[in-house]
């Protein structure tokens, strides 16, 4: 998810702090350092989350998370 975050701040022409990110997308900065600094080893994501960052983001869930049998489902980049 942090390409996502880059992405946006190309998007926007300057860098996204945690502080400004938690302000639009209205989601707690330890939630969002804790999503972004993860390499794909969240447990729990609620609803509610990843529709803020869809709509943030301007994705779809299927280009936020990836699910492959067997393993747990991962937080992805979208191009």
């Amino acid at each position: 998810m942090p390409e996502l975050k880059l992405a946006k701040e190309r998007e926007l022409g300057r860098k996204l702090p945690y502080r400004t990110l938690a302000e639009e997308t209205g989601l707690a900065i330890g939630t969002l350092q804790r999503l972004m600094e993860t390499s794909g080893e969240i447990e729990r994501i609620d609803g509610n989350t990843l529709s803020r960052l869809c709509d943030y983001f301007g994705v779809s869930l299927g280009e936020l998370l990836v699910y492959v049998p067997g393993q747990e489902p991962e937080l992805v980049a979208s191009s």
